[in-house]
């Protein structure tokens, strides 16, 4: 899971460290335009917007929030130490405390992207598996699956849009921020691996499927319907 985040202070720095600590794929924005043209990616699940990130003026933490929701199709989260109910009003899921500890906020972000997707916490269900992103586990029925962290990524990233087409540079930008990405054939060799995996643990591994010159799908659990979002 990607969370975009501001890093303009060393308060900023350090949470996105922690939250790096706790399992996820973190991506920083130095200045308010950064902020802007990034979180309008796919590539990230959520945003967290610190209101120390200088901005142009006169524009206030409601108003940046209302400009990142016109942009973001994913969860927003604010920080605070003051009133939420404003930050609420203009557009946030989440808003935490400056002291939330890094455990707790990593949480809550996972649950609110899952709750955002459609599923329910703490799984992502999808194709026959079970994706567990407190744990950061993938389950073929009450098997393991055993999974390097970037295979598990790939698994969890086609989950949360389990029935819909992941365009293959979607899919490398949310796995490396658009820094050292491999060239995308690599994922035809991750997917093929994670397939023989799956099929190991007792699972469907044509639920992977490719989309030739789309990207990758991964079906929706049976009889159950794709969360409606717009397309990754």
């Amino acid at each position: 899971m990607r969370i975009l985040t501001a890093a303009a202070s060393w308060d900023g720095v350090a949470t996105a460290r922690s939250l790096a600590a706790e399992g996820l794929l973190v991506g920083t924005a130095e200045t308010w335009p950064d902020l802007l043209y990034m979180a309008s990616s796919d590539a990230h699940d959520a945003v967290l917007y610190c209101a120390d990130l200088p901005q142009p003026r006169p524009a206030r933490c409601t108003g940046a929030l209302r400009k990142l929701r016109e942009v973001q199709s994913g969860v927003l989260a604010a920080v605070t130490g003051g009133d939420a109910a404003p930050l609420f009003d203009a557009g946030a899921d989440v808003v935490v405390r400056p002291d939330e500890p890094a455990r707790v906020l990593a949480r809550r972000l996972r649950a609110a992207v899952l709750r955002r997707r459609g599923h329910v916490p703490p799984c992502a269900q999808a194709g026959g598996l079970a994706v567990d992103v407190m744990a950061r586990t993938v389950r073929a029925g009450s098997r393991p699956v055993a999974l390097t962290p970037l295979q598990y990524e790939i698994v969890e990233r086609l989950a949360l849009s389990a029935g819909r087409t992941v365009s293959r540079d979607t899919l490398l930008d949310a796995l490396y921020g658009w820094e050292n990405e491999p060239g995308a054939r690599v994922l035809d060799t991750f997917l093929h691996d994670i397939r023989r995996r799956v099929a190991e643990a007792g699972g469907d591994a044509q639920a992977i499927r490719t989309r030739r010159g789309a990207g990758f799908l991964l079906a929706p659990q049976s009889g159950a319907e794709a969360p409606m979002r717009r397309s990754a």
